[in-house]
């Protein structure tokens, strides 16, 4: 039986003379690989579905044995051609999918990381911001995703009203002062820990008019603390 589902081109590489294979990020069930059959014809009526970052429903049939579903239909929500002549941009993206590629399964659900993806999909590809202040705003909602609690007033093992510095646990998920820390801790310095209280609750559409000082230390404050989860690799373009 066909079915829909509503998600965006992560990766696609070439299969046979006429053929796409792609993975595409979904609502429904995460991480899917498709078939695109005939999509590299110039006459191909789902020529469309192969593009990357193509936003769309895509009908498929059921799974093979091999695991790939495959195209029936594509109905194109929003597609981003523009991102391939703007190279920082496209680099950019492309880091954010590395992090979309690690942190989503196949078959399983996460919505919560598909609105994220979305959200800074539209305001990279339409919006003018701070170059990878988007992947850094993206970065700090994967913390979110994945169960820290980021507290910016008080310690989150003894609850003592931060008064010097600030180290994020991976073991407690949040921020511990001087005297809690451990050995799984990282010290955020004064500019990583305000600029990090400035994305808190912050929406993605406001980020066009935020311009953070020492933005290459956020990132790589945010880089390092998300791979240094299990299983995890973020890799910057």
């Amino acid at each position: 039986m066909d079915k829909k589902l509503r998600g965006i081109v992560l990766y696609k590489k070439d299969y046979k003379d006429k053929d796409v294979l792609a993975t595409i990020f979904t609502v429904e069930e995460g991480l899917v690989n498709v078939l695109l059959r005939g999509v590299k014809r110039s006459n191909a009526k789902l020529k469309y579905a192969k593009e990357l970052f193509t936003f769309a429903d895509f009908g498929v049939t059921a799974k093979r044995e091999n695991g790939l579903y495959i195209l029936t239909s594509c109905d194109v929500i929003a597609s981003f051609p523009e991102l391939a002549s703007e190279p920082e941009k496209y680099f950019e993206m492309l880091s954010i999918i590395s992090a979309v590629k690690e942190l989503a399964k196949y078959g399983e659900q996460n919505v919560p990381l598909f609105l994220a993806f979305t959200n800074a999909l539209k305001i990279v590809a339409y919006d003018e911001v701070q170059e990878n202040l988007v992947f850094c705003k993206f970065l700090y909602d994967i913390l979110d995703i994945t169960g820290y609690m980021l507290n910016f007033f008080a310690c989150a093992d003894c609850a003592t009203v931060f008064s010097g510095d600030k180290y994020l646990s991976q073991r407690i998920g949040g921020f511990v002062c001087e005297n809690c820390k451990t050995s799984d801790c990282i010290k955020a310095s004064e500019s990583v820990f305000n600029n990090l209280r400035i994305l808190n609750n912050m929406d993605y559409n406001k980020l066009k008019n935020l311009k953070l000082q020492n933005l290459d230390e956020l990132l790589g404050f945010l880089v390092k603390i998300v791979a240094e989860r299990p299983g995890i690799r973020v890799q910057l373009y």
